[in-house]
């Protein structure tokens, strides 16, 4: 009797086109294989559900199981959230689905699995199936851990390296740690490239490498000393001051001209503009007056002077001769 075949279901039977969609999507830039280049927009800032490695050319997001490698074998961060929190969110939301039918990886397994050759059962490895996650352990977590490339110098590896491309003629300068950075700031990296990428382009190679490491001595030795390449912000001082100066002076100069009718008046009503405010009446009120008594002294009494105050202002000094 023939055995039933086992009904499967719509989304079973499509698994291959899935598959190979989601194989597309994650690896949109094809072109990139004829071009020998790497995509390096904003989507690789991305991590895609699948495993899907960084370097490959079509490689439209970043695998996550690498970017959690990356961080956990860096120097500079200790722990990355948004790696975890992906793992965490794929996981809780899509388990299983993200290895049947959107990691690439398993696709070529199961094309592989496909080719007509002897195929080993499995049956009796069945112990050996939680070797799985000590191989997780020592290839995702501690090789990157512990067998670190050793780029820089002191406790936080700080240093600047520099990468030329002789056919391309390219070159890529990287400065990485806080006492690096202190030391060649963005300033210091354009005037650092001055001093030795004119060597480069006239093919003076020995020369180029040997203003570079001597700049790069002379910079590390000024920010030992407290007082790293800056650029000096005298000019863009200058500058400020100048065109300070300049709209104030034309603002006086509006207000001025403003008030070009306002001169200094003899009396009150002259302040009044004609057909503005007009006096029908002016008087001037006599208040009082401050009355200053001396005694008419003999010829024998020494000379002096007095001083006096009206209360309607003014003063005034008097005394003898």
């Amino acid at each position: 009797m023939d055995k039933k075949k086992k009904k499967l279901s719509p989304l079973a039977r499509f698994r291959g086109f899935i598959q190979a969609g989601a194989t597309l999507l994650t690896n949109l830039h094809l072109p990139n294989f004829a071009k020998g280049a790497l995509y390096q927009g904003g989507g690789k800032h991305v991590c895609v559900p699948g495993l899907n490695c960084y370097s490959c050319p079509g490689a439209a997001g970043a695998c996550p199981v690498g970017a959690f490698q990356a961080v956990v074998g860096s120097s500079k961060f200790r722990f990355s959230y948004y790696i975890t929190g992906i793992l965490i969110l794929f996981g809780v939301l899509l388990g299983r689905f993200i290895c049947g039918f959107l990691c690439p990886f398993g696709w070529f397994q199961e094309l592989l699995h496909k080719i007509p050759s002897p195929k080993l059962s499995t049956k009796k490895l069945k112990p050996l199936r939680y070797l799985k996650y000590a191989v997780l352990l020592v290839m995702v977590v501690l090789l990157p851990l512990l067998a670190v490339n050793e780029l820089g110098m002191g406790e936080n590896r700080d240093g600047i390296i520099i990468l030329l491309s002789m056919d391309d003629r390219d070159y890529a300068m990287f400065v990485y740690g806080k006492n690096a950075e202190y030391a060649f700031n963005k300033y210091g990296q354009e005037q650092l490239e001055d001093a030795f990428l004119g060597y480069f382009g006239d093919n003076d190679w020995y020369g180029g490498a040997s203003h570079y490491l001597d700049t790069c001595d002379e910079y590390l030795t000024l920010a030992e000393e407290g007082d790293p390449v800056r650029k000096n912000p005298l000019p863009m001082y200058l500058i400020v001051v100048a065109a300070s100066c300049m709209i104030s002076g034309f603002i006086c100069i509006m207000l001025k001209w403003k008030m070009q009718t306002v001169h200094k008046k003899v009396e009150a009503n002259e302040y009044v503009t004609a057909g503005g405010l007009t006096l029908t009446k002016q008087y001037d009120r006599y208040t009082h007056t401050t009355e200053t008594r001396r005694k008419i002294r003999d010829d024998s009494d020494s000379g002096g002077s007095t001083s006096s105050c009206s209360g309607g202002g003014g003063s005034g000094r008097s005394g003898s001769f």
